[in-house]
């Protein structure tokens, strides 16, 4: 969970913007106008090599899979999530949450329509308490929050409060903040990226809830992790079950049935997630259901859809932009003299002849899968503090994949500097 700033709903204030902050943020957009258009792609991450040092058995599984996984290109669906949140010594709740989520291959965004604990206990749990009386408890995340991800920024949206962070430099993020996207990959990683970046795997033949198998599995004696992943032939090479294993004890799982939605284009439509976190107690045990009430792939999305611009975040929204610093309040606008438009328009002009390129191969690169410490679970976490909830998950850092995450700003305020340019030249006229 990101760290959010507690706004009481309905607060405006009037933010007066530096000609230094104008200038940066028509910076900002310059460079996201300049992202759009280039339009940057992750560098391929398989290895020649390495795939020629395949099986043909195993070339053509992960060429099924990659093929199978690629066909997928647009999301839009509702999905229900039944959750089982554990502490040791602190008890547990379950959660029943309702997300519309959209996903077009760089962009993800979850709404969430319906959260709230069921069963016997409802209440909020609490997890610590300290000496100045702050309190820290699990809660059902608010209904209409709202969350995009992606390569350019990290969006998060709890009723009152917009926070924008820049995005993690990870190309597994994307994939693994998309239910629907991370559930056919192994924790953010396609198929045939992990077995070009891992030890020879072994295959043999399994059935596995009716479904005839194929059991691919590896071994780090010196770890003693294994790694165990059931792929359905038959329907396109899905995963159908992954384990991961430490000295024989299964420390993350999930198992998946199995539809095909489009002629050829086979993806799950339920999913059983089993999750061990530490046995200190720190982390909490997940069990989690997931199952698709409505889906449309391949359909066309509106990119709006994944900006500030295009939510349902009410105006007078209290924005803070950790990117470029700029806190402000959504729907009020910004003034932008004519100089900081001539400004973006030239830089525009100019970079049109310059396209940004890059490529990185990680492939050839033998990861050791070990389990790490697990991030702390809080996407549910809530401090009783007037200003400020607890951060409690670090931010990881990965190796940059794309120059334009370097560069990169946020999206959303891409649209609105856009926005306010035309705004500005209109009344100009």
């Amino acid at each position: 969970m990101n760290k959010n700033i507690n706004i009481p709903a309905g607060t405006t204030q009037k933010t007066e913007v530096s000609v230094m902050n104008r200038h940066s943020l028509i910076l900002c957009t310059i460079v996201n106008i300049l992202l759009l258009i280039v339009n940057p792609t992750l560098a391929d991450t398989t290895s020649t090599e390495a795939y020629l040092k395949l099986t043909e058995e195993m070339r053509n599984i992960i060429d099924h899979n990659q093929e199978n996984f690629d066909s997928v290109r647009l999301i839009h669906g509702t999905i229900k999530i039944i959750s089982t949140i554990s502490y040791k010594d602190k008890g547990s709740r379950v959660k029943e949450q309702t997300e519309e989520i959209w996903y077009d291959g760089s962009h993800f965004r979850a709404d969430i329509l319906e959260s709230r604990f069921i069963g016997k206990e409802t209440a909020p749990l609490l997890l610590e308490e300290d000496n100045m009386g702050g309190r820290t408890t699990l809660e059902p995340e608010p209904v209409g929050c709202v969350k995009i991800d992606s390569f350019e920024s990290r969006m998060s949206y709890r009723p009152g409060t917009v926070h924008i962070y820049p995005p993690e430099n990870d190309a597994g993020k994307v994939l693994r903040s998309t239910n629907l996207m991370h559930y056919q990959t192994i924790m953010g990683r396609t198929l045939k990226e992990l077995i070009l970046r891992s030890a020879a795997f072994t295959v043999k033949n399994e059935t596995v809830n009716g479904d005839d198998c194929l059991l691919l599995e590896y071994y780090n004696a010196k770890y003693e992790i294994a790694r165990k992943i059931w792929i359905v032939p038959s329907k396109g090479c899905c995963i159908k079950k992954t384990q991961l294993l430490q000295k024989g004890i299964v420390h993350e799982e999930y198992t998946t049935t199995l539809k095909e939605y489009l002629p050829g284009i086979w993806w799950f439509d339920s999913v059983k997630v089993k999750t061990r976190r530490d046995s200190e107690g720190i982390f909490p045990d997940v069990r989690l259901e997931l199952s698709v009430e409505s889906v449309t792939l391949n359909e066309p999305i509106d990119p709006k859809t994944f900006t500030l611009a295009g939510t349902n975040i009410p105006p007078g929204t209290k924005v803070s932009d950790h990117i470029s610093g700029l806190q402000y309040v959504y729907g009020a606008g910004y003034e932008l003299a004519q100089e900081d438009v001539d400004l973006a328009l030239d830089a525009l002009k100019n970079s049109q002849d310059k396209p940004i390129k890059e490529t990185v191969d990680i492939a050839d690169e033998q990861s050791q899968e070990v389990p790490s410490k697990p991030k702390a679970n809080t996407e549910h976490l809530i401090k009783n503090d007037s200003n400020l909830t607890r951060n409690a998950q670090a931010e990881k850092t990965g190796k940059g994949l794309l120059l334009s995450v370097g560069l990169g700003s946020v999206l959303a305020l891409s649209i609105i500097g856009i926005l306010l340019i035309k705004m500005n030249k209109k009344r100009g006229k």
